[in-house]
C-alpha cells in the first residue's frame, strides 16, 4: 500500500485553492442557476442565443444537471480536504479530468462545433469566463494527477 502524502502539505497551494474553493464555488452558482433560472443558463451559455427558453418537460434534465454540479463541488470542497490523501486526490481528479472532456464536447456543441470554440474573438462574456475557468481547473488537476509541484512525489515529467 502506498505511503500517505497528506494533500494539505504537499499539495502546492495554487492546486488547492482551484480545486477545493474557487471550483466548488463556481458549482455552487452551477446549481443555483440551474435550479432556478435555467433559461438564464440556456440563453447566455454555449447556444449564441439559438435557445432563448428551456424546452417544456425538459425541466428534469437541468435539475440533474445541477445536482451533479452540487455533487461535483461537495466532493471537491468536503471529501476531498477531510480524506486529505495526495493519493485519493489523485484519483479523484484523474476522474473528473474525464467529465472535463465531455463538458468541452459539450462546449463545442453549443457554439456550433470545434472551429467556433476554438475561435475567442466569437465567444460571448459567458463562454469566455466558463472556458478560461475550465481550462484553468482542467489545468490544475493535470498537474496534480502528474505530480507537478507535489512534494514528496516524483512527477510523471522527471
Amino acid at each position: 500500500m502506498a505511503t500517505t502524502i497528506k494533500a494539505s502539505t504537499s499539495v502546492p497551494f495554487i492546486y488547492r485553492l482551484t480545486i477545493t474553493i474557487l471550483e466548488p464555488l463556481a458549482c455552487i452558482y452551477g446549481t443555483w442557476i440551474s435550479f432556478t433560472d435555467p433559461d438564464r443558463l440556456v440563453r447566455y451559455y454555449f447556444t449564441r442565443g439559438a435557445v432563448a427558453t428551456v424546452a417544456p418537460g425538459t425541466e428534469t434534465a437541468y435539475t440533474q444537471l445541477g445536482g451533479m454540479w452540487y455533487m461535483f463541488g461537495f466532493y471537491e470542497a468536503v471529501l476531498m480536504p477531510v480524506v486529505n490523501d495526495y493519493h485519493t486526490w489523485r484519483i479523484m481528479c484523474a476522474g473528473m479530468l474525464v467529465s472535463d472532456i465531455i463538458w468541452l464536447f459539450s462546449a463545442a456543441q453549443g457554439v456550433g462545433g470545434w472551429s467556433q470554440l476554438a475561435s475567442p474573438s466569437d465567444w460571448s462574456l459567458g463562454e469566455g469566463t466558463a472556458i478560461l475557468f475550465a481550462l484553468w481547473c482542467c489545468t490544475m488537476r493535470i498537474l496534480l494527477v502528474l505530480g507537478v509541484g507535489v512534494k514528496g512525489v516524483k512527477s510523471k515529467g522527471d
